[in-house]
């Protein structure tokens, strides 16, 4: 039959054994080979307990109810930082216990049982310092930062979409559809779809160029993009991205567009409807040399009449060429 040392000595956790002076009387295995203690480097150490945990800021108040007495009690403790031999620390749950009327073993006073939550800790940790870090990029950034939670279809908003648009929704949750009613409605449908199939398709990343409305009534144009977070089983239960006002850049863009066109037009109309005539009148100045004529004064004004239509034909010629040089340039930019 297992005696309780055994069954302690087993026991898939830390467990410690004091006296009433705080000193260890027993240390089981499962601690030895986490900490890297061994049982004789602690046992009937005074300064055991200090060791161990003497650099949390509740061990002082974990010192005051080991020395309680008096009656029965259970004390816990949920995260202590507990120094390994080697210098490094584990985070653990510690839990007291002491019964009075029902001593466990001679000479002990108080148990101490602890769990490892260091995996626990250094996640909250991460995560904790994930949020922190995402919170800053969104205040740094002019970009409209948001979050879907995708499985609870809610949003959360950055500074960007205060900033950008005027809306007070700048660190707060909102549901999918506020987003969605802001779209301009000729391209709702579009990019909800868009994003939908995304998420559902497990898409790494998302896109779209889209009308979002301003709190003045105006709508902004904005590039959206966003980059998927999956779950054990590879599917999307979240999407962070952010939202760029390029309404600037469109408005440009598409005031180029328009002079391009307006200089092609151009380029067309010296082209086909002046070129046209002179090329006519050329033609009949060509005809009227053929002639014969006695008559000086008809010939010169014939050869001036011929070297200015050639002159003008040059000239149209050169702003044609400089229209088309500059439509180049112009598309080559935009691009």
């Amino acid at each position: 039959m297992d005696t309780l040392i055994d069954i302690v000595q087993r026991f898939p956790a830390m467990i410690l054994a004091l006296n009433a002076r705080g000193e260890i009387l027993i240390c089981n295995q499962w601690f030895q080979e986490k900490s890297g203690y061994s049982a004789s480097e602690l046992i009937s150490n005074p300064n055991s307990l200090k060791l161990i945990f003497g650099e949390d800021p509740d061990f002082k108040k974990l010192e005051k109810v080991i020395k309680r007495e008096g009656k029965n009690f259970t004390e816990n403790f949920p995260s202590m930082k507990c120094r390994c031999a080697d210098g490094s620390f584990k985070f653990v749950q510690v839990v007291l216990r002491y019964r009075q009327e029902q001593p466990l073993a001679p000479g002990i006073h108080i148990w101490i049982i602890g769990f490892d939550r260091t995996e626990e800790r250094l996640l909250k940790n991460e995560l904790e310092e994930s949020s922190l870090r995402f919170e800053m990029i969104s205040k740094a950034t002019n970009d409209a930062v948001w979050d879907w939670d995708v499985l609870n279809n809610t949003l959360w908003w950055g500074e960007g979409i205060s900033k950008l648009f005027g809306y007070p929704k700048a660190g707060r949750q909102t549901e999918f559809d506020w987003w969605v009613e802001r779209i301009h409605p000729e391209d709702r449908e579009k990019v909800v779809r868009s994003l939908l199939n995304a998420a559902a398709n497990g898409e790494q990343s998302w896109s779209s160029e889209y009308r979002f409305l301003r709190t003045d009534g105006t709508y902004a144009f904005v590039l959206d993009k966003g980059t998927s977070l999956f779950d054990k089983n590879l599917k999307v239960y979240r999407m962070i991205g952010g939202m760029i006002d390029i309404s600037d850049k469109f408005i440009y863009e598409n005031s180029l567009m328009i002079k391009n066109q307006q200089l092609a037009e151009y380029a067309f109309f010296n082209s086909h409807k002046v070129r046209a005539p002179l090329s006519r009148l050329l033609a009949i100045v060509e005809m009227m040399k053929q002639l014969p004529s006695d008559n000086p004064d008809l010939s010169r004004l014939l050869k001036s009449t011929h070297e200015s239509a050639l002159e003008l034909d040059r000239e149209i010629r050169d702003v044609n060429k400089l229209i088309s040089t500059d439509i180049r340039v112009r598309t080559e930019r935009e691009d």
